[in-house]
Order: C-alpha cells, then sequence, then structure tokens
C-alpha cells in the first residue's frame, strides 16, 4: 500500500444507520443490531459495541455520523480502526470492547497489521 493511499479504498461499502444516542466516530467499531430498507435502500442498523459477545461487528469509514443518520461501514479487508490504549504490534489480537467505540488488546476480533496514525490512536487492522 502507498502512504499516501487510504485503507478503505476499493473495499466493499456497506450502507448503515446510527441507532445510538450518540454520533458515531470516524474508524469506530459498531455492533450490528440488524437491518432496515430506508428510500428502498437496505441499511444495517448499527450501535456501541455491547455486552454481548458472538455479535456482528463492522468499522465506521472515515466520516462521524450523527444519531439516525446514515454512513457507509466496512465487514471484511484491511481497514482502519481506532485503538483505546497501549501500542498495538503487528500480529496481535484486538476487538471490540463493551461501551466504547474503539479496539481493545486481549479482546477477540481482527489482528493487527500496523499503527497508521500513533497520535489519533489508528490502527490498521484485517477483518476477516
Amino acid at each position: 500500500m502507498s502512504p499516501s493511499s487510504t485503507p478503505a479504498q476499493g473495499l466493499h461499502k456497506i450502507p448503515f444507520r446510527n441507532d445510538a444516542a450518540e454520533a458515531i466516530p470516524p474508524c469506530a467499531v459498531v455492533q450490528i443490531t440488524g437491518s432496515v430498507i430506508e428510500d428502498g435502500v437496505s441499511l444495517l442498523t448499527c450501535v456501541q459495541p455491547g455486552t454481548t459477545f458472538g455479535t456482528q461487528y463492522a468499522v465506521n469509514g472515515l466520516v462521524r455520523v450523527p444519531p439516525g443518520e446514515a454512513g457507509v461501514c466496512y465487514r471484511h479487508g484491511e481497514l482502519p480502526v481506532a485503538f483505546d490504549a497501549g501500542t498495538p504490534q503487528a500480529g496481535e489480537g484486538w476487538g471490540p470492547k463493551p461501551g466504547q467505540w474503539s479496539v481493545s488488546q486481549g479482546y477477540p476480533g481482527w489482528t493487527v497489521v500496523d499503527v497508521v496514525n500513533a497520535a489519533n490512536k489508528i490502527a490498521l487492522v484485517k477483518l476477516d
């Protein structure tokens, strides 16, 4: 990947609706709760990850999504994802943590590829 490319370029974009009570930050992990059809478009419905493990997750794109609004998420590939603390290392497993929009070390989820922006706590992770 060239330094000027965006990791989410060329990936399959999936429309979703923010059903959380707060805005979803860029590169946030979202929990998929279902789907709806609005104006003839099928949208996933998403919220902040909760305490139910084994559910399905996605990653918000590069734009903040206000409550009740639609955005774009991704479910597969190498994606920029917010992390909470520490410094992710290539090959480590990081995943959704209940009550937060970011991934955390030791939670089931995805494999870290690299840190792409340490100052803003953004890592590149591989979603399978």
